[in-house]
């Protein structure tokens, strides 16, 4: 049974990449606490991460490289095709990435 852990508006990126505010660190140590405790913990990390930061980032399980697909009340179903497409467009900046791994829906995994 694998537990699961997310960190949520990670810095740089997260529409916010003021580096007074770098959260780098603490996905490196929540990494680490994850390794050491001998348990299997799945870390995630999001949102609108900035690729640049890669290295980091795939410290954790999965990397969700966007915002979510749906439309939070502002059109008539759970989502619509606009909302979707903007999406792949997300993927430009990690698709030359051979460090970024296989994907699932848009996010960005290392399977271990």
């Amino acid at each position: 049974m694998w537990i699961s852990s997310s960190l949520d508006g990670v810095t740089p990126g997260s529409y916010n990449d003021d580096l007074t505010i770098d959260n780098r660190a603490d996905v490196q140590a929540w990494s680490t606490a994850i390794a050491h405790s001998g348990r299997p913990i799945w870390l995630t990390v999001s949102w609108a991460l900035n690729a640049d930061y890669l290295s980091t980032w795939q410290l954790a399980n999965a990397r969700r490289i966007d915002e979510d697909i749906e439309c939070e009340g502002r059109c008539a179903t759970l989502t619509d095709w606009p909302m979707v497409t903007e999406r792949f467009y997300d993927l430009v900046a990690w698709e030359k990435r051979p460090q970024a791994g296989p994907w699932v829906g848009m996010i960005w995994t290392r399977w271990t």
